[in-house]
């Protein structure tokens, strides 16, 4: 609850020191670069962090906004790895991935009020992933060791509507948040490979078509240059 007051009195400062220039300009400062401020809020702000799900794997957005509309980007991705090496006999297990997330599509926006505005648009994206998880065990006399190695990769296409509002904090600072309609194809490959038991060894494949609707819970920070 500290927090939260802290929080709120601060953004009121700043909003009273800023309230003299709210007006929405593009043309003034076309370039928006947008952060990803979701864990950040649910850490400072959010007793029950889920409450409030990142539902988008985004971390930076661009815009280019000139008389109201233009281009927008995103671009997202994660990288893991970890490893366990226990001493007690059980299997020591090493596990790499990544993720990469980009987009870029077209935005219109439209004024509500002095702070407030709303924007549509539109948007195409890809995203791959890789995951490999590799597990040794030694057992027998004399010891043997047998080496697992799991993976997955795949890929994603797909586009769809974007809808969202944003709120002017100052001049050159501003909030917004999103809603999309994805319509999505990805592609995803499994394999696990045993070559002590090559027998064993898998591949699968699966292919899918869905559609994802996003409700704007991530909030993006937003400064204009």
């Amino acid at each position: 609850m500290k927090k939260l007051v802290v929080f709120i009195f601060s953004l009121s400062l700043f909003l009273s020191a800023n309230a003299q220039d709210t007006s929405f300009n593009s043309s003034d400062y076309p370039h928006q670069l947008g952060l990803n401020s979701t864990e950040f809020i649910k850490q400072f702000l959010i007793l029950n962090n889920n409450n409030l799900p990142n539902n988008t794997p985004y971390l930076l957005t661009y815009k280019h906004i000139d008389d109201g509309s233009g281009l927008r980007m995103g671009l997202g991705g994660t990288m893991t790895n970890s490893s366990r090496n226990p001493n007690n006999g059980t299997p020591s297990i090493s596990t790499q991935g990544m993720t990469i997330n980009v987009r870029i599509g077209f935005e219109s926006q439209h004024k509500l009020s002095k702070r407030w505005l709303y924007y549509v648009g539109f948007d195409a994206f890809y995203d791959y992933s890789l995951s490999r998880t590799k597990t040794s065990s030694t057992s027998g006399f004399p010891p043997q060791t047998t080496e697992i190695t799991t993976g997955t990769e795949g890929f994603g296409v797909g586009a769809g509507p974007v809808l969202g509002i944003e709120f002017k904090l100052g001049k050159r600072i501003s909030l917004n948040a999103e809603s999309t309609a994805y319509y999505r194809y990805s592609e995803l490959r499994g394999s696990q490979n045993n070559p002590q038991f090559p027998q064993f060894n898998t591949n699968d494949f699966t292919a899918r078509n869905s559609l994802g609707i996003t409700i704007p819970t991530n909030l993006f920070f937003v400064i204009h240059f």
